[in-house]
């Protein structure tokens, strides 16, 4: 989770872009909120998080989350057109409502471009997706 005020350093609120949809819907599927969060997912906003052009995003909400709520839902890895491995973990609060899509390049460099869901390796830790909520 990003730290610093609500709002601060975020780009405007707007809907997904087509690959960043594909990209969340994928990472969603066989978690606990898949289905709430696939039905919400086309009407959501995001805004764009000031991490040096990596592809971050926050899910605005009307109050911050507190650490006791928070949830990774997802996590997984890909190669950017680069050939540099990036990191992607999708967080969410105890009721399935989403976070921050926090994208890392593993050299700290732009993102290049949203992978294709099939490029995409989902993380599976104890033999699940996500952890608890």
């Amino acid at each position: 989770m990003s730290g610093g005020l609500p709002g601060h350093n975020l780009g405007a609120r707007r809907l997904l872009h087509s690959r960043q949809r594909a990209v969340i819907e994928h990472l969603v599927r066989g978690t606990a909120f898949e289905q709430e969060i696939l039905s919400r997912l086309p009407k959501m906003r995001v805004q764009e998080m000031a991490d040096g052009g990596m592809g971050s995003l926050k899910f605005p909400r009307n109050r911050p989350a507190t650490r006791h709520e928070i949830r990774q839902l997802a996590e997984a890895s890909f190669e950017d057109d680069d050939g540099v491995p990036v990191s992607m973990t999708l967080t969410g609060d105890e009721a399935g409502n989403l976070l921050e899509l926090d994208v890392f390049e593993a050299d700290g460099s732009p993102l290049r471009r949203y992978p294709k869901p099939d490029q995409i390796k989902r993380i599976h830790r104890d033999g699940k997706l996500g952890y608890p909520a």
